[in-house]
């Protein structure tokens, strides 16, 4: 399979990687990233930031795509401008890597 055939595609993956993060489900989306994002994380000290990056900014009122940028090889970086209950104007960015015929979250960030 092909990076440009996979699907889902990365998009709809890193909505479906964010809906764990936006439920606390933070061990199964450490289960569901990339080896590189297990390798730089563990399950606890991913716990442990996501729950302190995630919890002040509340419940997600808006996600909107505003990106995805595929020139990376064999990786996609996906832009969402995202509005939390107690912080609006945010940019989120979900980056993932192809491998095994999907793709995985290999790194998250807020700003």
């Amino acid at each position: 399979s092909t990076v440009t055939a996979a699907m889902p595609t990365p998009d709809d993956r890193a909505r479906q990687w964010l809906t764990l993060i936006d439920d606390g489900n933070f061990v199964q989306s450490w289960n569901e990233a990339a080896p590189a994002f297990k390798k730089s994380h563990s399950a606890a000290a991913w716990t442990s930031q996501a729950t302190a990056l995630r919890a002040p900014l509340g419940a997600v009122v808006s996600r909107d795509l505003k990106s995805v940028d595929l020139s990376r090889s064999r990786g996609a970086q996906v832009r969402y401008d995202t509005s939390f209950a107690h912080k609006s104007g945010t940019a989120e960015t979900v980056t993932l890597a192809f491998g095994n015929g999907a793709w995985a979250v290999s790194g998250y960030s807020i700003k």
